[in-house]
């Protein structure tokens, strides 16, 4: 069972290393110019990274993302694995989210639904200055938890750290492809909010070699690096001493990471072993002020459980993940509608065994 959390962890990293969307004209629906002529002259490479880059200091945006999932169990007779096929058929994600991070601390706004036997399941999700709140498909109480300790430090991770980290893992990814790999259409096409923009179209496709260098290295330089280990520690021993618990030392935090590691490079081949990547293809849309407002894509993987004692052999498994964002109102005005909590409508995460930000 561990090794099959740990491959279809390493298949999630992978898909959301790709999903990012961020930047776009202020409109959110018309192109602002007939493209700036280095848009025109960049490699599909520098283009991309340019555009991800910039999207970064985008200060405000909403954003429209839609995700399909499809398992295929196979002839897998495992009862678990029936089941879980059972419920995850027609699976789909719609999520509108809203983002201001003009302060020290972003202000966010989710609301979507999942959709999951037939059945559709909604979700809201909030973030100000001070605090999350949550409310989860089958409880009417928003789950509320602080982003800040108790000396009123934020408990959340550093945005110029976290786009340094981000851009480092692109770089990983952008090393993986040929030329040929990654490639330039001009004058495309997006419609966002019913509106036709025009976008040069960034396509890649990566095979399973490639899926897999990437993940390797990409794994290793998030949490090999000192900006990502220093926050970790803060956060660790933050969430340590507000919810009552031991604080940990900075030696202790930095040897369960370092043993994180070496697990994951002792165990890396035999564990890339138990899965294939039949499809990895990206497609981003980047407008005339090189900023990315679309983005869609597909992985197809085939994992393939560990024979389990009684086994005469492991049954594939199957899963497709389509994907599509959109991004508008960039920069604009956005209006952050935060619910107003009480006690009888809410409940402190800490009150459900130390869940926190």
């Amino acid at each position: 069972m561990k090794k099959k959390l740990f491959v279809l962890g390493l298949i999630a990293v992978m898909l959301f290393s790709f999903t990012a969307c961020g930047g776009g004209d202020a409109d959110g629906g018309s192109e602002s110019g007939s493209g700036k002529p280095a848009v025109k002259k960049m490699t599909a490479k520098d283009l991309l990274r340019t555009a991800i880059e910039n999207s970064m200091e985008v200060k405000s945006a909403e954003q429209d993302l839609h995700m399909d999932l499809a398992l295929d169990v196979g002839e897998n007779e495992d009862p678990n694995m029936q089941m879980m096929a059972s419920m995850l058929q027609e699976v789909g994600l719609d999520l509108h989210s809203k983002m201001d991070s003009s302060g020290e601390i972003p202000n966010m706004q989710m609301t979507g639904s999942v959709k999951m036997s037939g059945m559709s399941y909604e979700f809201e999700m909030y973030m100000n200055q001070e605090k999350v709140a949550m409310k989860m498909p089958m409880n009417p109480k928003y789950l509320v938890s602080s982003v800040v300790d108790e000396e009123g430090q934020s408990m959340t991770l550093d945005q110029e750290k976290a786009k340094e980290i981000t851009l480092k893992v692109m770089d990983i990814m952008l090393e993986q492809l040929s030329d040929d790999q990654i490639t330039k259409e001009k004058d495309a096409e997006v419609t966002i909010n019913e509106e036709t923009v025009k976008v040069t179209k960034i396509n890649i496709a990566m095979d399973d070699t490639q899926a897999k260098a990437f993940l390797k290295k990409a794994i290793k330089a998030v949490m090999t690096d000192e900006s990502v280990r220093d926050m970790i520690v803060v956060q660790s021993q933050k969430q340590a001493k507000a919810f009552g618990g031991e604080e940990p030392t900075k030696e202790e935090i930095l040897a369960d990471l370092d043993e994180s590691v070496k697990n994951i490079e002792e165990g890396w081949d035999e564990a890339v072993k138990l899965f294939t990547v039949n499809t990895l293809e990206m497609s981003y849309g980047i407008d005339s002020n090189t900023q990315i407002i679309s983005s869609d894509g597909t992985v197809d993987v085939t994992v393939i459980p560990p024979v389990e004692e009684g086994q005469e052999e492991s049954k594939p498994i199957n899963a497709k993940v389509n994907f599509n964002a959109t991004s508008s109102n960039i920069n604009g005005d956005i209006t952050i509608e935060f619910p107003e909590l009480t006690e009888e409508n809410s409940q402190d995460v800490s009150e459900m065994g130390g869940m926190g930000m």
